[in-house]
């Protein structure tokens, strides 16, 4: 009696970023029917390597991928609390770690703040046809994008802790551009002009916050 016929599992394409040029393949989930997965390591050491990087692969990866988001409040949590050891460093007292707790919540609150309010404005204000974003998907892309705030632990250097301070600064409202660019599917302009506006606005709540902890 012949055995039957051995049929190879589907094999699927492989496919190019159109940004990127990392290799990228489409694996079948239950979001939006396929998710984007690179033959890179997905540990949360790499993905922030690249996430620095401002590897667009990156982010659209993370979007996709919802098993990321406890990875992206991780990156929240160590870039914040990378500023809070600054903090301690420069203040070894009751106070600096008083500061460095509230830093670390503060952190925190603004990247939910700033990730929902970029979403609003992005699909209100700046939406296209192709733009197809939820607020978790918004909330993994802006989370990794705070990846280079791990440099904040040198900012208690003298006089170049204040420049590290304003390049850490520049780079992660870059990161942010392109986190918003691939989550939303925007063109560059479109991306800034969502970064810049979600981000004032929640740089004016971030500090009426801070004002009313300070003043209890």
């Amino acid at each position: 009696m012949n055995d039957p016929p051995v049929v190879a599992p589907p094999v699927l394409p492989i496919r190019r970023s159109n940004r990127g040029t990392n290799p990228l393949y489409w694996a079948p989930t239950t979001h939006r029917g396929s998710a984007m997965v690179t033959s890179y390591d997905r540990g949360l050491t790499s993905r922030m390597i690249r996430a620095a990087q401002l590897q667009e692969s990156l982010y659209e990866e993370v979007e996709r991928d919802r098993g990321a988001s406890g990875q992206a409040a991780q990156v929240v949590l160590i870039a914040a609390a990378a500023g809070a050891i600054a903090t301690l460093i420069s203040s070894p007292s009751v106070r600096g770690i008083g500061a460095a707790l509230l830093s670390i919540a503060l952190a925190v609150v603004g990247w939910v703040i700033w990730s929902y309010l970029t979403y609003w404005v992005g699909t209100t204000f700046f939406k296209t046809e192709q733009t197809r974003v939820t607020p978790g998907e918004m909330l993994r892309t802006i989370g990794f994008s705070h990846a280079p705030g791990v440099l904040r632990v040198f900012t208690f250097i003298p006089v170049l802790g204040a420049l590290i301070a304003l390049v850490v600064g520049i780079w992660q409202l870059v990161a942010g551009v392109i986190a918003v660019r691939a989550a939303m599917d925007f063109d560059t302009g479109r991306a800034i002009a969502t970064v810049v506006v979600g981000w004032l606005i929640q740089f004016i709540v971030t500090v009426v916050l801070f004002g009313i902890v300070l003043s209890v």
